[in-house]
């Protein structure tokens, strides 16, 4: 007998811990909705066990005996294999599917969470996954599907002509959508999204003054930078120097990767932005020359100014 059940009413009140009696069947054409979906699955793993008597189903469900019978009797012909296969045996109506599906949940039947669903074209998905995967596809616009995702176009559009799409079961019967397009989905639906990263600011300070050689020699200076966390930032060179022929000095500074940026001398103040390959942290070490002896000088101090790209 072919009858009609609205799942999702039956499974919104299911929630609530309404006991089956309270449930009401809802008229709609889409009993087919049931087919992949947690409840669909448990309830035909349900029916197809061995252990699912006629007096378990008589009694238990409870089922009126000759829809009992008859579930019990078509499973002995081939295993259930749709909830439509379920519906279409006789004295199986609304009332009888709605009691069969909350027994099912009830006796742990029914796949939640991590537990497997099911199989398609190759990709296993979780209960949680399959829920991840649907949520993706019914969300997403042509364009994502097809150029951020990557899906073959064909693919893409059947998608979005089929949304809002019900279950990975309905979704892996869909034009071109195979095991590569479910692999591409089911990744994009599960990988953790990072949060951004905190802004970061801070100010490493060397103010220790010092003689500049005058004309011999290398004058050496260090400063630590710590505790800048894992992000791309922008390093800014802030140096004071006191020297009558600033254009004489020849400044460089090293990071603690070995790289060695050339300063822009362009007077005794010198502010310049420098970039860091890999992490920060660590000895920076600036070196200054005096290669024109007349002229003494004196290094006052210099900071590194750390700030988080946005």
């Amino acid at each position: 007998m072919r009858t009609t059940l609205l799942l999702l009413t039956a499974l919104s009140l299911l929630a609530t811990g309404c006991s089956y009696d309270d449930l009401a069947a809802v008229e709609t054409d889409q009993l087919a909705l049931l087919d992949g979906s947690p409840e669909g699955i448990g309830l035909l793993a349900f029916l197809n066990d061995s252990a699912t008597t006629f007096v378990l189903l008589d009694d238990d469900v409870p089922l009126d005996r000759r829809a009992a019978q008859g579930l019990i009797d078509a499973r002995a012909v081939a295993p259930l294999a749709t909830v439509a296969e379920v519906d279409d045996v006789s004295y199986v109506g609304p009332q009888a599917l709605n009691r069969l599906v909350w027994f099912a949940g009830e006796q742990g039947w029914v796949p939640a969470g991590d537990d497997e669903l099911g199989t398609w074209d190759g990709v296993t998905f979780t209960v949680d996954e399959a829920a991840a995967v649907i949520d993706l596809v019914n969300a997403a616009s042509l364009t994502e599907l097809d150029d951020t995702l990557g899906l073959d176009s064909r693919a893409a559009n059947s998608i979005v002509a089929a949304q809002p799409v019900p279950s990975v079961a309905h979704l892996a019967g869909l034009y071109y959508v195979g095991g590569s397009a479910l692999g591409v989905l089911l990744d994009e639906a599960v990988t953790p999204t990072e949060p951004p990263a905190e802004p970061f600011e801070d100010q490493f300070v060397m103010d220790e003054s010092d003689d500049i050689p005058d004309g011999w020699g290398e004058f050496v200076t260090a400063n630590s930078v710590n505790g800048v966390p894992d992000q791309e930032v922008t390093i800014t060179l802030v140096l004071d120097v006191l020297h009558e022929a600033p254009g004489e000095l020849s400044i460089t500074l090293t990071d603690p990767n070995g790289d060695t940026v050339q300063v822009d001398v362009t007077g005794q103040s010198i502010t310049q932005t420098v970039w860091t390959q890999g992490s920060p942290n660590g000895d920076w070490i600036l070196t200054i020359e005096d290669g024109v002896p007349g002229f003494p000088g004196e290094l006052w101090g210099w900071a590194l100014e750390v700030v988080s790209v946005d």
